[in-house]
């Protein structure tokens, strides 16, 4: 299966200069999927950065339904027609907003049927949970439960504890969760990724341990000498 990587700015970037400045010194691997999801407002300006390198262009998130107008909201289509091909769906940090997993099932619903592929995002909302992986596995079986496209996505598993934490999470504790979570996807072809405080120093051992297919990176990714260490590693 080919490896994947995720790139979440999220609102670390401040500028245009700041976005067009790191897609730019951002390199390309060869055989793995690198997806780069800036602010929406920073997707035209670093779209052909991006294209011209085989990078795919991705957003942070969509609205729940493609027929209600939201305010404040992005619709599939909108993204679409920015050039966007992935989104990041139910991220801890929506999720603690309010988001909750009956949104996020109709979220991949919205995002498949305009094309997208949905990253779609499960973690424990307790930080003093034990990553047990019970309500992760929960979350994961209600998607594919309710929708019928869980084989055109890609699955991200971000314990809440973890995420911008000294150190992620143990790699035997990963790889008893993803263990988990492909005998609820049945399928060995849907990419699964870890996120959560990884770095290049312990990406090697997530990969070769955790049973994980690649990552989800927030503040790794935002600076270009960490991503590209990373992204040499595949």
């Amino acid at each position: 299966m080919r490896s994947v990587l995720i790139h979440n700015w999220k609102t670390y970037i401040p500028s245009e200069d700041a976005a067009v400045a790191l897609a730019a010194a951002l390199h390309a691997p060869t055989d793995t999927l690198l997806v780069v999801c800036p602010s929406a407002v920073h997707i035209p300006v670093i779209r052909e950065h991006l294209s011209g390198k085989g990078i795919h262009l991705g957003a942070q998130d969509i609205s729940v339904s493609r027929e209600t107008p939201q305010t404040g909201r992005l619709s599939g289509d909108q993204l679409t027609d920015m050039g966007v091909q992935h989104v990041i769906v139910g991220h801890a940090e929506t999720r603690a907003n309010g988001v909750i997993n009956a949104m996020v099932v109709e979220k991949v619903k919205h995002a498949t049927a305009t094309g997208i592929t949905p990253i779609i995002c499960i973690s424990e909302q307790k930080k003093d949970e034990p990553s047990i992986g019970d309500e992760v596995v929960g979350q994961l079986q209600e998607i594919v439960e309710k929708t019928d496209s869980i084989e055109q996505s890609i699955i991200a598993y971000e314990p809440t504890a973890h995420i911008g934490a000294e150190n992620a999470l143990d790699t035997q504790a990963i790889g008893v969760i993803t263990a988990r979570l492909r005998d609820v996807l049945k399928k060995d072809s849907i990419p699964i990724l870890y996120g959560g405080s990884v770095d290049a120093d312990n990406a090697v051992d997530i990969m070769k341990n955790g049973g994980v297919n690649g990552f989800l990176l927030g503040r790794a990714s935002v600076k270009a000498d960490t991503a590209n260490a990373i992204t040499a590693l595949f």
